[in-house]
Formats: C-alpha cells, sequence, structure tokens
C-alpha cells in the first residue's frame, strides 16, 4: 500500500477551488517549485469554457473561498498521495494552524465541494 508523504511548502496560486500550484520542499536541501497539486478527496466546481479568464458562478465563490482561507503565499503542510496519471493528490493546511484543519474539508463544510472517493493506485 502506497503511504502519503508529508511535505512543507509555500502556495503559489489557487489555479481553480480544487488545484494550486505550490513550491515544495522535500528535505535535505531539495525544491521543487511550481508543483501543481490536486486536492484530495474532494470534487470542486471547474471552471467553465464561457467563464474564460474571469471566474464566476460556483467556481467563482469556490475560489474565492480558497483564495480567503489559503491565499497565496501561505506556508502549508501538504500529505501528498498519487493518483491516476501520476497526479498529486493532497490534504493542505495552513502551517501551524491545526485549528483551521485543511483547505479540503473547509471547502466541503462551507458547501463550495462535495467529498469525493480518492484516487489511489498502487503499483
Amino acid at each position: 500500500m502506497f503511504e502519503p508523504f508529508v511535505y512543507r511548502g509555500r502556495l503559489v496560486e489557487w489555479r481553480y477551488a480544487g488545484n494550486c500550484r505550490v513550491d515544495l520542499d522535500l528535505g535535505f536541501g531539495v525544491a521543487l517549485p511550481g508543483k501543481i497539486v490536486d486536492l484530495a478527496g474532494v470534487h470542486c466546481p471547474f471552471p467553465s469554457e464561457e467563464e474564460g479568464a474571469i471566474p464566476s458562478g460556483a467556481h467563482g465563490a469556490a475560489l474565492d473561498f480558497s483564495n480567503q482561507f489559503m491565499p497565496p503565499g501561505s506556508k502549508v503542510i501538504l500529505k501528498v498521495s498519487r493518483g491516476a496519471g501520476n497526479r498529486w493528490l493532497a490534504e493542505i493546511a495552513l502551517a501551524g494552524n491545526t485549528v483551521a484543519g485543511t483547505v479540503n474539508e473547509a471547502l466541503v463544510r462551507a458547501g463550495h465541494a462535495t467529498r469525493d472517493e480518492p484516487e489511489r493506485h498502487d503499483d
């Protein structure tokens, strides 16, 4: 069974409510800048083609929530596993803030996401 890894990092940007770019610290002086990560265990609204570059509707509200809960530049802790196609799936929490929980759970509690079965692939 593939066990998740825990990394520290800095949130660069939210691409949409369930997908972000993170600068990761892999330890031992090794960094992985700009890694794209999907939120594990949740399904968030995805931008439609009609929206273009300006988020609106359910997607816009969920993206605004993600940006407010965990603004770009935040120090974060990621519990990472691997999904289909070697996508990185993560539960993401603010570093040093155990009270707020993960952005994954916060999106579900606020009604901006639904729970989803995690995609795990053991090789």
